[in-house]
């Protein structure tokens, strides 16, 4: 079940919950070992490892705060790929990489939040 259908489950059954918030709740239930990754999760993971060839390069910018998945510039992977062959002269066919951090929209909530204490 992915998190669309999840959102539109609660909602059906009256619940005011948006997209972040099952983000969140899934990240804590998988914290606490609750909740069992699912086979697609468990792929990907594998892929992480070495297990498989990357055909296609693989973007994904994910806050940690709110569980959104941020597009990345299309030109982001062949820029990468160049410098990787200028600095080290691997010549890269695919890359894959996931950045965890804080999208705009939390960090601007953050300063605030910090702002208001002060």
């Amino acid at each position: 079940m992915d998190v669309a259908t999840l959102c539109n489950i609660a909602r059906r059954k009256g619940a005011r919950v948006d997209r972040a918030t099952v983000y969140r709740t899934l990240a804590l239930l998988r914290a606490n070992d609750l909740l069992a990754p699912s086979a697609d999760v468990q792929n990907r993971a594998q892929a992480r490892t070495g297990a498989g060839p990357l055909q296609t390069d693989e973007w994904a910018l994910v806050c940690e705060q709110c569980g959104t998945r941020q597009p990345v510039a299309a030109d982001a992977p062949d820029s990468i790929k160049q410098e990787l062959q200028r600095c080290t002269g691997f010549q890269a066919g695919s890359v894959r990489l996931e950045a965890r951090g804080e999208c705009r929209l939390c960090s601007v909530k953050t300063r605030l939040r910090s702002r208001a204490k002060n």
